[in-house]
């Protein structure tokens, strides 16, 4: 075991120490023979690592959505709500006005708007919402 003044407890000082040894006694070695994290980029790696393709991750949104004139209870438009959205985190469902819910959907792709129109309700607002 390795262990030092300022390398922490005993076992953390020893892997630090054993993961600079492994640098040192490796490092003109294959690149494949160091551990992951001191991989160093050399002309076979370059080409995996120095791509100019970016990758762009879409995060779910959140909505708040008034949908005016629907008949019924408040229940049944939230469970035909949720038959309706694809895949989403959470939905809750709450009276706007006399006249229309309000709904509050977390992690859906894109609006909801189409969808509920396309099944005969008049979406009155739509908004993205953050921090939900």
């Amino acid at each position: 075991m390795f262990y030092g003044k300022g390398a922490g407890s005993l076992a953390t000082g020893s892997a630090v120490v054993s993961d600079l040894l492994n640098v040192a006694l490796f490092f003109e070695s294959d690149l494949h023979t160091l551990p992951p994290h001191f991989e160093l980029k050399t002309d076979k790696t370059r080409e995996m690592m120095d791509s100019d393709a970016e990758i762009n991750i879409k995060e779910k949104s959140n909505f708040f959505v008034v949908v005016n004139h629907v008949k019924g209870s408040i229940e049944n438009f939230e469970n035909e709500l949720k038959a309706i959205l694809p895949f989403h985190r959470s939905l809750r469902v709450a009276n706007y006005d006399n006249q229309a819910y309000a709904a509050v959907i977390v992690g859906l792709e894109s609006s909801p708007e189409e969808l509920i129109t396309k099944h005969g309700y008049e979406v009155g607002k739509v908004y993205p919402v953050e921090g939900v």
